[in-house]
């Protein structure tokens, strides 16, 4: 076995010298540079993730903002941060490059016969009335 073991290392040392690299010594992995990733994005060589949600990197030890960033309004959602917003109706929202679905979603149903549109609310259900969410609305009584 020592015997083989020796042939081996000959003709792997001869096929180094022969393809002209040499054998020198190999860099440390520690040497290496690495980037770090922070959400979506990925920080650049001596800065580090001080706020993954937001893709903000510092150096070491600096101030950083604590706020939480949000994505694109999408129909009566808000996507993620580093997502978009694939389809409106229905507030879905994907990864950029995924797929989604083609589908209509209708908003809340307000009265008998009707549907408010997205991002809106029925508040008068008797009338039919809808409005953005927080917006003055009629008090009264329809009949249907």
């Amino acid at each position: 076995m020592a015997v083989f073991r020796t042939v081996i290392v000959a003709f792997l040392s001869a096929t180094i010298l022969a393809m002209g690299v040499a054998a020198g010594p190999v860099e440390p992995r520690s040497e290496l540079t690495t980037r770090q990733v922070c959400g979506p994005t990925v920080c650049a060589e001596g800065l580090s993730c001080c706020n993954a949600s937001c893709g903000y990197c510092t150096k070491p030890g600096e101030a950083c903002t604590m706020e939480a960033c949000l994505g694109p309004q999408c129909g009566p959602n808000t996507c993620a941060f580093g997502e978009v917003c694939c389809n409106e109706s229905c507030g879905y929202c994907t990864k950029p490059g995924q797929g989604c679905t083609d589908e209509l979603c209708l908003g809340p149903k307000c009265g008998a016969n009707k549907f408010c549109a997205v991002g809106e609310v029925c508040c008068n259900e008797s009338c039919g009335y809808c409005t953005k969410p927080g917006e003055k609305c009629t008090i009264e009584l329809c009949q249907g």
